[in-house]
């Protein structure tokens, strides 16, 4: 839904498994999968600045039709996607 994914030659999506998750409570669980996607995310930042590229975070998306489009499963969460590429010249 945003102008710059269309463009982005890769865009990584991090999805959580929930079922890997054990004794955690749903509230938990979310709080726990955005923090480690975060720190993902981070290396990932961290990296392309080193390489000279650029990233965006997708913010919003269709993430039923997401989900949809990457057969995941009920206990498979998309927390969020971030787009990579190089800077426009």
């Amino acid at each position: 839904m945003q102008e710059f994914v269309k463009d982005a030659p890769v865009t990584l999506v991090f999805v959580a498994d929930t079922t890997r998750m054990k004794g955690s409570q749903a509230d938990a669980q979310q709080a726990y999968a955005w923090a480690d996607a975060a720190f993902i995310s981070q290396n990932v930042y961290l990296f392309l600045r080193l390489r000279g590229s650029r990233h965006r975070r997708a913010r919003d998306g269709d993430r039923p039709a997401l989900t949809k489009a990457l057969k995941l499963g009920g206990h498979q969460l998309i927390v969020f996607a971030q787009s990579v590429g190089f800077p426009k010249k």
